[in-house]
């Protein structure tokens, strides 16, 4: 495996050895990556606070769209204060990622004026508020894969926005035609 490509766009997904981790069952969208590792999202790991509108409450909006109505992800351990928006790219501020998945444009923004925009009605279309995100030095990521604690496999964009969080995992499994319970994740030496 080599990070020379880009892995922008695709999909981490946990095997089934780390059942006892804060990974368990998760899907990590792999957003960013240089010379010094990867950042990353889970995408289906809602939190149990309060949604995002109680957050847009909290910072004191003036106003509130009905679209706040979403929940807060856990985006990963890293940074847990740090809030990031993946949203539809018709919405752009000037820090604003790009991400591919299956050639559709996805976008990652986390200045705090995106948060105005939505509690305005004036956001993304469609979005998901993450606290923290996930990430790896480049060799620990190599380490990681080497020893199948992922699955590294082209990102869905059906499972962006819309897919019930809690069964993503296992129907991405499913649709990659894996049965996690088949899966070794430990390897032979000879």
């Amino acid at each position: 495996m080599s990070v020379n490509e880009s892995l922008v766009g695709k999909f981490l997904v946990s095997t089934p050895s780390m059942q006892e981790s804060l990974f368990s069952k998760t899907i990590i969208l792999i957003c960013g990556q240089d010379e010094k590792g990867i950042v990353g999202l889970i995408l289906n790991r809602p939190m149990s606070r309060p949604s995002l509108r109680n957050l847009l409450l909290e910072l004191k909006l003036s106003s509130i769209s009905s679209q706040a109505t979403s929940p807060i992800y856990f985006g990963g351990p890293v940074d847990t204060s740090r809030g990031f928006v993946l949203h539809s790219p018709d919405y752009k501020g000037s820090d604003t990622m790009e991400i591919l998945v299956e050639n559709q444009e996805f976008c990652l923004t986390n200045r705090i004026d995106i948060l105005s925009h939505i509690s305005e009605g004036r956001g993304p279309q469609k979005f998901s508020f993450f606290l923290g995100y996930t990430g790896w030095e480049t060799s620990q990521f190599l380490e990681e894969l080497q020893e199948n604690i992922w699955l590294l496999t082209d990102g869905r964009k059906d499972f962006i926005f819309g897919k019930e969080p809690s069964s993503q995992w296992k129907t991405l499994y499913r649709d990659l035609k894996i049965n996690p319970d088949c899966l070794f994740t430990t390897s032979g030496r000879a």
